[in-house]
């Protein structure tokens, strides 16, 4: 029996598993790039402003705030974060750090906000942390307690200062128009419904379990209608 050698090559060829050309990945690119882009952005050094690490809070509940700073003024070393604490958030409880000297100025809110069936008509309304430096090659996170009254947006101005310079990070966006380049930290603040269909009542419980994907809320510390103390 005569074998016919280059027939069967030619068979052999077109059922073997071929790898895709060049050319057939150039649709998958901007998908890899776009992923790539999205897991850079988790890293605190690859946000170049100042922001909230947990972005979105319920109302009327506490939500523990992270500011990160994630770079200085110019490559100079930071030495001071002043956050001012907007309207629609009439407690603040600043966290002290190691190496930074707290203070707060308090102030009359825009208008009163029941608190866990009180009425509060002042607060805290600036936080300050001078210390450090924090060199510009390196980040780092200031925290404070705050209790959300009330669903929608809030920006947060914080001013950075460095030995040399200073960036004001108190930029908002107007509908349609460029994004600022030293945008204010914002925090988007949801209706109790809005989060998994269920009711919140001022806070959820500490036994309940984290969902990383949720806003950050916190149960209310033991003195929550206490006044503050400078």
């Amino acid at each position: 029996m005569r074998l016919d050698l280059p027939s069967m090559y030619r068979r052999l060829s077109a059922s073997r598993p071929r790898l895709l050309a060049p050319e057939t990945w150039r649709p998958a690119r901007p998908l890899l790039i776009a992923s790539l882009l999205a897991l850079l952005a988790l890293s605190p050094a690859a946000s170049a402003h100042v922001v909230l690490a947990q972005k979105v809070a319920l109302a009327g509940t506490y939500h523990r705030a992270q500011f990160t700073v994630g770079h200085g003024c110019a490559g100079s070393a930071t030495v001071s974060v002043q956050v001012d604490i907007p309207d629609g958030v009439p407690v603040a409880r600043p966290q002290p750090k190691p190496g930074w000297t707290l203070s707060y100025e308090t102030g009359p809110l825009a208008e009163p906000a029941m608190v866990h069936g009180k009425q509060k008509t002042e607060g805290i309304r600036r936080v300050t942390w001078t210390g450090g430096p924090l060199p510009d090659e390196q980040y780092d996170e200031f925290g404070m307690m705050l209790f959300v009254a009330k669903p929608g947006r809030l920006h947060f101005r914080v001013l950075q200062t460095c030995q040399t310079g200073a960036n004001d990070w108190s930029g908002v966006a107007s509908d349609g128009g460029p994004k600022p380049a030293f945008p204010a930290a914002t925090l988007d603040v949801l209706a109790p419904h809005s989060q998994g269909g269920g009711h919140h009542h001022g806070h959820v419980h500490p036994e309940s379990p984290a969902r990383p994907e949720g806003p950050a809320s916190m149960p209310p510390p033991a003195d929550a209608d206490a006044s503050h103390h400078h």
